[in-house]
């Protein structure tokens, strides 16, 4: 099957629902990950509930700003974005070298999490 052949409206369906796994297998991944990642970095209870808690403020921060944002610049240009964000964010994640600065990358994926919603 050619991607050309696929109706617009069902490629825009698919890429959204991919965006939206992606949002949910991150969730739970991190929820799995937390006890090793308090061994890895050293990291107390405390200072873990800020890398579950970061991310949903970024994304309650910004939810009612979305609707506004996607109107005056383009759902489509501020999904990318989104998409983009939340990519770097998860890189970075991946790359944190100690609990603030992994708490400071999920905020980044936090707003980009927002903006695929």
């Amino acid at each position: 099957m050619n991607i050309r052949t696929i109706p617009y409206k069902w490629l825009v369906t698919m890429v959204f629902v991919a965006g939206l796994f992606m949002e949910l297998l991150d969730t739970t991944v991190v929820y799995v990950a937390l006890p090793a990642l308090g061994r890895e970095l050293g990291a107390g209870h405390a200072a873990l509930e800020w890398v579950v808690t970061g991310y949903l403020l970024a994304i309650a921060v910004l939810i009612p700003a979305s609707g506004w944002v996607g109107d005056r610049f383009g759902t489509k240009r501020i999904f990318i974005l989104a998409l983009a964000l939340f990519t770097a964010g998860s890189a970075l994640c991946g790359l944190a070298w100690n609990v603030e600065s992994l708490i400071a990358f999920r905020i980044i994926q936090g707003v980009g999490g927002d903006g695929r919603q």
